[in-house]
C-alpha cells in the first residue's frame, strides 16, 4: 500500500503517524467538542484545496494501484448522526468509494458521481466509521480519485448548520424543487422571500413552477433551540423552448400593455377587497375606480420624475396611503396561436407586486405579507427610478384567449413620501401554431443554464445561449 506524507491543515509540518487526531482530517471533521478528542486513523488520503464542496478544502484519496485501497476512519459514541459530502471519479462498477459502520458497508458509489450529501444514523454505543476508496485491478477510468468534505456530527454543540447548496437555478414555467439539509434533522425549518410560483411545504422542501425570471435571495432558517440562517441565491431564467420553435417567420411582437395605456386605479381605505382586485375582468368589477393613463404617480415641484407623469394622483394618495391598486386590461387573440415569450417591464418608485390574471408574477421591495396599507421595504432615489427598471419574463401559461388583466400593487416607502411612480410595459411574441409538418418534432431539453435571447441569432429572431 502506498502512503503519502500527510500535512497538517494550515501548516508545513509533516506527520507519518496513522493515528494522529491532529492530522489534516481533523479540520474536515467538525468534532473538536468531543471528550476525549476524536481519534482519526488513515492510510492513503491527503488534504487539498483544488476539488472541494465548500470552496475551501477537502480530503482526497492518494494514487493507489490495482487491488489496493485507501481509507480513513474515526471512532465515535452513539446515538448520533453523521453528515458529509462525497464524490468519486472512477471505473464504474469496479472501483468504489464506500462508507461503512463497524465494517458493514452502508453505501458506495462508483463512476462519475458529483458531490452528494449523505446523512446516516449512528446507533447507541461505540462504533467505527470508515470511508474507503478501493480498486479491483489495474484498469483506470476518470481521475481515479475519491473526495470527502464537511464531515459533521449532529450532536456537535451549536446551531443546526444548513449544508445544502446555497446557489441554484430554475427555468421559468418548469417544475423546480430544492431540499433544505441541515446537520440536525430534527430542526424546524422555514423560509422567506420566495419568488412568485414557489412555495414551502412547511417541512424541508421548496418547490413549484416559477412565473418570472430574475435573481432572488431566499432566506433559509433552521432552529433546534438555536437558530441558524443562510441565504439561497436562486437564479430563474427563461425557457430554451423559444429558441427551438418552428415557423418563426410566423411570429410577431405584440404590445399588450404600452407606456401610455389606460388603466383604472384605487387608493384603498381598508382590506375588504383582499386579493380579489387582481383577478380577471369578468370576475371583478372595477367600473367605480378612477380612470387614468400611464405613467401614474406624483412628484415634488421640479423633481426628476415630474416630466414622466401623465396622471398625477398626489391628492388621492399622499398622506392617505402608501399603497395604490392599478388594473390594466388587455385583449389577446390566441385562436390557433400561442405565446412564445412574454416580458414585463416596470419603472417604479419605490416598490410593487405585479399580477396577471390573479397570478403573482413579480415583486420588488415588497414585504413578505402584503395588504392594503403595505409600504415598500426600501426607498429609491429618482436617478435609480429613471435608469433601473425591473424586467421579468412571464410564463406563457398564465395568459388566456380573450380578456386579461395586469394588476399592480404600487408601493411607496411612506404615505408622506414626496414622490411615487408606476409605469408598466408588457410585450409578447405570438406565433401561429404550426402543423407537425411545418414545425417538425422539436423537443426542448437541457438545464437552467441555457436561456433565450434576441441579440445574437441565426434566424434573426432568437437563439438559446448558455
Amino acid at each position: 500500500m502506498k502512503t503519502n506524507p500527510i500535512h497538517k491543515k494550515g501548516s508545513g509540518a509533516e506527520s507519518e503517524s496513522k493515528n494522529d487526531s491532529s492530522f489534516f482530517l481533523s479540520a474536515e471533521i467538525e468534532a473538536s467538542y468531543m471528550i476525549p478528542p476524536l481519534q482519526v486513523s488513515y492510510d492513503g488520503w491527503s488534504w487539498q484545496q483544488s476539488i472541494t464542496h465548500d470552496g475551501v478544502d477537502a480530503v482526497q484519496s492518494d494514487e493507489i494501484g490495482g487491488n489496493e485501497s485507501a481509507y480513513f476512519s474515526v471512532n465515535v459514541t452513539g446515538p448520533d448522526r453523521v453528515h458529509f459530502w462525497w464524490k468519486v471519479s472512477s471505473e464504474r462498477g469496479y472501483d468504489y468509494l464506500s462508507f461503512s459502520i463497524d465494517g458493514e458497508v452502508i453505501e458506495n458509489i462508483s463512476g462519475e458521481v458529483g458531490w452528494q450529501s449523505k446523512n446516516f444514523v449512528i446507533p447507541e454505543g461505540e462504533h467505527e466509521l470508515k470511508w474507503t476508496y478501493a480498486k479491483d485491478g489495474a484498469s483506470v477510468s476518470g481521475l481515479d480519485k475519491a473526495w470527502v468534505d464537511e464531515v459533521v456530527f449532529a450532536s456537535q454543540e451549536g446551531p443546526p448548520i444548513i449544508i445544502s447548496p446555497l446557489d441554484d437555478a430554475a427555468v421559468v414555467g418548469s417544475t423546480f424543487e430544492y431540499k433544505i439539509i441541515c446537520i440536525d434533522p430534527s430542526a424546524k425549518c422555514w423560509v422567506s422571500s420566495l419568488p412568485a410560483g414557489i412555495v414551502f411545504d412547511g417541512q424541508d422542501t421548496i418547490s413549484g413552477v416559477p412565473t418570472s425570471t430574475g435573481e432572488f435571495e431566499v432566506t433559509l432558517n433552521a432552529d433546534n433551540g438555536q437558530l441558524y440562517s443562510s441565504v439561497l441565491k436562486l437564479t430563474i431564467v427563461g425557457s430554451t423552448a423559444l429558441a427551438v420553435q418552428g415557423a418563426t417567420e410566423m411570429a410577431e411582437d405584440v404590445e399588450l400593455v404600452g407606456a401610455e395605456s389606460e388603466l383604472r386605479f384605487l387608493v384603498p381605505q381598508d382590506d375588504t377587497l383582499g386579493s380579489a382586485w387582481t383577478i380577471l375582468p369578468e370576475s371583478f368589477d372595477d367600473s367605480s375606480w378612477q380612470i387614468a393613463s400611464q405613467p401614474i404617480g406624483f412628484e415634488s415641484r421640479n423633481g426628476l420624475l415630474e416630466p414622466l407623469l401623465r396622471t398625477n394622483i398626489e391628492a388621492e394618495m399622499k398622506g392617505v396611503n402608501a399603497s395604490a391598486y392599478l388594473r390594466v386590461p388587455f385583449q389577446l387573440d390566441l385562436k390557433e396561436k400561442s405565446i412564445l415569450l412574454a416580458k414585463l417591464e416596470l419603472t417604479y418608485d419605490d416598490g410593487y407586486v405585479a399580477y396577471i390574471n390573479g397570478n403573482e408574477v413579480a415583486r420588488v421591495n415588497a414585504p413578505e405579507v402584503i395588504d392594503y396599507s403595505s409600504r415598500a421595504t426600501k426607498a429609491r432615489n429618482d436617478k435609480q427610478v429613471i435608469s433601473d427598471s425591473s424586467v421579468n419574463e412571464i410564463a406563457p401559461e398564465i395568459f388566456i384567449d380573450g380578456q386579461n388583466v395586469l394588476a399592480v400593487h404600487g408601493l411607496n416607502v411612506t404615505s408622506l413620501s414626496s414622490d411615487f411612480l408606476v409605469s408598466a410595459k408588457l410585450n409578447s411574441i405570438i406565433a401561429k401554431e404550426a402543423t407537425s409538418q411545418e414545425q417538425g418534432n422539436w423537443q426542448a431539453s437541457g438545464d437552467a443554464f441555457w436561456f433565450p435571447q434576441f441579440e445574437y441569432s441565426h434566424d434573426g429572431v432568437s437563439a438559446a445561449q448558455s
